[in-house]
């Protein structure tokens, strides 16, 4: 993905900012304590990569070096 603006949150983050999940899930704990290499998209990145919110779940995206499996996707404000 290019030209992505990326935002580095706790699971925290979604609710505080009331974020609404459209498919998948939001961050969780284990997330951060297994280090697991896992995203959450919105859904403007969804209609440019994927045809649905739900395409998008599992799907590996590269963020620099880094592979990272979608696992939710938000309304974007």
């Amino acid at each position: 993905m290019k030209n992505v603006n990326i935002t580095g949150a706790s699971q925290g983050y979604f609710k505080a900012k009331k974020l609404v999940m459209l498919a998948g899930r939001s961050l969780q704990d284990n997330d951060y304590k297994n280090f697991s290499r896992v995203i959450v998209i919105d859904q403007m990145v969804v209609k440019k990569f994927f045809e649905t919110n739900e395409d998008a779940l599992n799907q590996v995206v590269t963020v620099g070096n880094n592979d990272c499996r979608v696992i939710g996707v938000y309304k974007k404000h």
